[in-house]
């Protein structure tokens, strides 16, 4: 059963991030200004699915789609952006992610406390766990180990990141990182897992599931870290510190785990992805329709991407050069070859 109190706690949060992003920004690093203030509201509708978070699988060519308040999952051809399928999963789906070499998807459902398991060449649910805490909020995939990390929204010392077995669909091992696990990555080249908590990052070893470093620089993540993601070229670690601080980006040497530096964004950092192919870094501005674009070669801001709505999520298909935005009520996907972005209501 969904935790009340973790339940309260992120909403608050998320609450407390609106208010903070509500002024007018200006002076971000690379000499750009938000100045594009609130974000647009999405056309309320009690058929939007609301699209909460979106994830691609680069050998199928698929992208989907987690829709909280339709407690579905939405299944689209990456070549002509058509709805393929629609699956039904547990209630309020928050996360996914995908195994590219088993064609298995992953979603954590927070509102009943489940991981749904889908196998992708027949759209079927082949597996629900009830074991992966109160509030299971995120997920990421190992394709090279077959191993599911999902994190599970608690405070205290409740064991809140669980190991999955992309085999036998079990939990084989949970460690308590840190209060509130908003985000997850992970460098499939190093097997190490970075999990984003209230004031931390901690650093695990895939291998053996021990925390090996908690970073904390001086200034501290912020509730919650929405975005986190890495470089695998370069095993750089980049987060998005959120609300209550400086609205920054946070650059670490996964070698060292030192932070190397934090850069304004102008606005308050989301959900962020990497292109490691060309080291660029997109974060979702909370209260801004946009995306920030970092550049990890200089690490300094280099343009931004307007968007019809605030970003939920996003996600790079470094390959075909697109982005996958998911907009609440829409799904964005731009085309970063040609600047054009085409729109596609939620299904």
């Amino acid at each position: 059963m969904k935790s009340s109190f973790s339940n309260t706690l992120r909403v608050i949060a998320v609450a407390l991030i609106g208010v903070a992003s509500l002024a007018v920004l200006s002076g971000c690093a690379g000499g750009l200004a938000l100045v594009a203030a609130p974000k647009q509201a999405s056309p309320a509708s009690a058929d939007v699915a609301e699209v909460m978070a979106i994830t691609f699988n680069s050998t199928t060519n698929l992208f989907y789609t987690a829709n909280g308040a339709g407690n579905t999952v939405s299944v689209f051809d990456g070549v002509t952006n058509q709805l393929k399928d629609t699956i039904n999963v547990g209630s309020d789906p928050t996360g996914i992610a995908v195994n590219p070499v088993t064609n298995t998807i992953y979603v954590t459902n927070s509102f009943d406390a489940s991981l749904s398991i889908i196998n992708g060449a027949t759209d079927a649910v082949t597996n629900t766990l009830t074991t992966v805490g109160d509030d299971p909020y995120a997920v990421v995939v190992n394709p090279v180990t077959n191993k599911v990390y999902v994190a599970d929204w608690v405070t205290g010392d409740d064991q809140n990141l669980y190991v999955v077995d992309g085999v036998t669909n079990q939990v084989t091992s949970s460690l308590t990182v840190g209060d509130d696990v908003s985000a997850l990555a992970i460098n499939t080249k190093t097997n190490t897992i970075y999990a984003a908590t209230m004031y931390t990052v901690a650093v695990i070893n895939g291998s053996n599931n021990t925390i090996t470093a908690t970073l904390a620089p001086s200034t501290p993540y912020r509730v919650p870290s929405g975005g986190i993601g890495v470089d695998e070229s370069t095993n750089t670690v980049y987060v998005a510190n959120t609300a209550f601080g400086p609205d920054t980006i946070t650059v670490i040497n996964g070698a060292t785990n030192q932070v190397i530096t934090s850069v304004d964004l102008g606005t308050s950092g989301g959900s962020l992805s990497v292109n490691p192919q060309t080291h660029m870094v997109y974060v979702a501005g909370n209260g801004y329709s946009g995306l920030v674009v970092f550049s990890g070669t200089t690490n300094t801001v280099v343009s931004l991407i307007s968007l019809k709505y605030s970003a939920e999520d996003v996600t790079v298909a470094p390959s075909a050069n697109l982005l996958y935005v998911a907009e609440s009520s829409e799904v964005a996907v731009v085309n970063l070859a040609t600047n054009t972005t085409t729109d596609i209501p939620a299904q």
